[in-house]
């Protein structure tokens, strides 16, 4: 079994799609999950498409938006799912892993059950939804890790945008 294969949660979708357990560049494989903290969980912030982090983000840095239009990943393009060259995540594991789609989410809301989950794994201020599989039980959580706007995050431990 690979370190990758280590990382993935079989929820017995459909789709046969694997999730992992944490999020893309997290540092909780880094430590004990008992000591660690909630900024440890919530991993890197990305905008959709683009391949590294910046300190603010806005429509007007945006990497797919020219004269107030989104130029790529549209209803023009019919692009729903990001092209592995625009897909951090798949850069970084050799095609491996994805960043999901919508459609990947939908099934994921479809198929489990979910719930708000404060202080998760005992981890004071891990806050998050908890999607748990209706047809095996297995638990992915999500934490919220806010949302980074004008140079800082904002609503950490309240919000999330995946």
């Amino acid at each position: 079994m690979s370190y990758i294969d280590n990382m993935l949660l079989d929820l017995e979708l459909p789709s046969g799609n694997l999730w992992c357990k944490y999020n893309f560049d997290s540092n909780v494989l880094d430590y004990n999950i008992k000591i660690s903290t909630p900024e440890d969980w919530y991993g890197s912030y990305y905008a959709y498409g683009e391949l590294e982090t910046k300190k603010r983000y806005s429509d007007n840095n945006y990497k797919f938006i020219s004269d107030n239009i989104i130029t790529k990943y549209n209803n023009t393009d019919k692009l729903f799912e990001l092209e592995k060259c625009d897909d951090i995540v798949s850069i970084c594991t050799d095609g491996h892993l994805r960043i999901p789609s919508r459609k990947d989410f939908e099934e994921l809301k479809e198929y489990t059950e979910f719930r708000w989950e404060e202080n998760y794994q005992y981890v004071i201020g891990l806050n998050g939804e908890l999607f748990i599989s209706k047809i095996n039980g297995i638990e992915l959580f999500f934490p919220a890790g806010g949302v980074f706007g004008r140079n800082e995050i904002a609503d950490a431990g309240k919000s999330a945008i995946y």
